[in-house]
Parts: structure tokens; sequence; C-alpha cells
């Protein structure tokens, strides 16, 4: 499969930098072209390729934001030299206390610190119009969602998994939203917003 943009990809696997999966993105991509979004809101920015991927296959305006420093130089690099900066807005702040400049969303993604989810869904949901969608990447936590947690060693993963089913289920009983959880790529949550009646 040819990638797009592949130096930012051969930069993200020489780095060490997680990058939205080829399954994950081919998921999103279906779904981007069933809804043409106008408005796309990205939480977690990491070097920019998620972002890039959004404005070429979409017409939207694409807004996304990273707080690590380090990432958010090269995001800055990697949108600032694409044909698509015009309608990229790159953000190097903290998602909580941004002030997101827009008016409404159609599409929300949600892939930053993955402990966070259910914070980051409950900052940025008010903007999402009815019938507007929020993706949450990394649902399986690479297999680990399905352990008990006394079967994780790691403190850290431990509290990543736990946060990440206790999310899933709390998306899954969410009045006013329809979820499904898909298997593509490392698992991604699909949250329609219900049209008021």
């Amino acid at each position: 499969m040819i990638m797009d943009f592949p130096d930012i990809v051969n930069y993200a696997k020489i780095h060490d930098v997680p990058i939205i999966e080829a399954d994950s993105w081919s998921t999103i991509k279906q779904i981007i072209d069933k809804q043409q979004p106008k408005t796309i809101l990205e939480i977690g920015s990491a070097i920019g390729y998620s972002a890039l991927l959004f404005a070429k296959y979409s017409d939207a305006e694409v807004y996304t934001i990273e707080k690590d420093e380090h990432r958010a130089e090269v995001a800055a690099r990697n949108i600032s030299s694409s044909e698509y900066a015009d309608r990229i807005h790159f953000y190097h702040d903290n998602a909580f206390t941004w002030k997101y400049p827009g008016a409404v969303v159609d599409l929300l993604f949600i892939d930053a610190a993955k402990a966070q989810n259910k914070a980051f869904f409950e900052r940025f949901e008010p903007f999402v119009r009815p019938g507007g969608i929020i993706l949450t990447d990394n649902m399986n936590i690479r297999g680990h969602i399905e352990l008990e947690l006394s079967e994780i060693k790691s403190r850290n993963l431990k509290r990543i998994v736990r946060r990440t089913k206790e999310y899933r289920q709390w998306l899954e009983q969410l009045p006013g939203y329809d979820t499904i959880i898909l298997a593509a790529g490392d698992g991604l949550a699909l949250t329609v917003k219900k049209e008021k009646l």
C-alpha cells in the first residue's frame, strides 16, 4: 500500500511517533467521503500527519492542536510546507485552556492522551453540531483492552486501560449519542450526536 506523505511516515517510524494506522485511516476516509464535513477539529496533532490527510481528502477547514513542544514544532513545519496550509489551522497549546475559534464542528477527532479521552470529549462535544461525528482512536490499546487489569504490570498502562474501558462504557450509555466500536486499526469509537427533535 502506498502511503500518503511518505517522508512524514518515515520520520514517525524513525522517531517512534504514533500516527494514525492505515486501517484506521481507511475507515475514517470512508466516513469523510460519506459525511462531507466542512469543519474538522483534531485533538492531538502529533507531527501533523492526520491533519494533512483530513485536508487532502476533504474540502474541510481543519483545526488541530498539539501540546508537546517538539512534536508541535515538527507539525508546524510539515503543515506550513504543504499545499494544504491555507486550510489547516494549527495550534501549539493545551486543549483544556485553548479557545476554539470556530463556531461548530462537523467531525471531532480525539487522538491525544488516552487517559484524558472523556475529558476531551466533554470539553469539545458542545461544538459538535447535531448529526455530527466524534471519532476516538486507539480504543483497543494494542490489545490490552481485553486483559484483566491484574494482568497488566505497568502502572501507567494499567491506568490507561482502566480509563479506556470506563470511557468505552460511558460512551455506549451516553444519552443523546449513538456509539459503535469499530475494529479498524487499534480500535475506533464512532459516536454520532443525535439530531434534536
